[in-house]
């Protein structure tokens, strides 16, 4: 816990510009998946040599190789399993949910020099290009969209009920998205009455909230908006 606590304490809030910097988000996937679990793989070492698998040094070589090859790829059958948000897990079968396919992207990317970012849209995380606004992917369904596609990808995860805004595709800091894993990691040991990872949960929580607000844990309104997240 303590390497999460100060990966976290570093972090700026959320307001502060997105698109953070090289590393910065695979250092704190890591340390939550240590917090969860005990010898977590080389993570950083996986996401270097999956970069080098990559047949060129572009944003379509690399979803090619991760999405288009199916290297990559959203896991319908045990989507709520908790391992699916460790991107440890991620790695060594291939299949995920949104958010952690998303920041294998990302994280690939980067080691080729093309600059993605996450999205926080709500209900579905994506994945953007600080250097083209209207491209957008879903690495879950392995589909690129536009800002139409992204839309109607609400519309149909949604049911309709939610509308839409043009700031859901503002890229996400790695607070947010860390924040945002943690709810899913909430959801999962709440359901699967794991009493013990679940307060190792609730503990990370805690850190971000401070980080996030710059006041303590008892902040009764950063835990609430924290616990209001979506989820991906």
């Amino acid at each position: 816990m303590e390497e999460f606590d100060r990966l976290v304490a570093a972090l700026p809030s959320s307001a502060a510009p997105a698109a953070p910097p090289a590393g910065e988000l695979a250092s704190v996937a890591v340390a939550v998946e240590r917090v969860l679990r005990r010898g977590v793989a080389d993570i950083v070492g996986q996401l270097d040599e999956l970069a080098g698998e990559c047949g060129g040094r572009t944003r379509d070589d690399i979803v090619d190789r991760l999405i288009g090859s199916r290297r990559l790829r959203g896991d319908r059958s045990t989507y709520g399993d908790w391992r699916n948000s460790c991107v440890g897990h991620v790695l060594r079968t291939g299949a995920g949910i949104p958010i952690t396919l998303s920041i294998v992207v990302i994280e690939v990317a980067r080691r080729c020099g093309v600059s993605l970012h996450g999205v926080g849209m709500p209900a579905h995380f994506l994945v953007g290009d600080d250097d083209d606004p209207d491209w957008f992917l879903d690495p879950f369904h392995g589909r690129e969209l536009d800002r139409a596609g992204c839309q109607a990808a609400l519309t149909e995860v949604s049911g309709g009920r939610i509308s839409w805004r043009e700031s859901f595709l503002a890229p996400a800091s790695t607070i947010d998205i860390v924040t945002r894993m943690s709810n899913n990691l909430r959801a999962a040991f709440a359901e699967g009455r794991d009493p013990y990872r679940l307060a190792l949960v609730m503990r990370m929580r805690t850190r971000l909230a401070d980080a996030r607000t710059g006041t303590s844990a008892s902040d009764e309104e950063a835990l609430v908006r924290q616990a209001l997240a979506v989820f991906n």
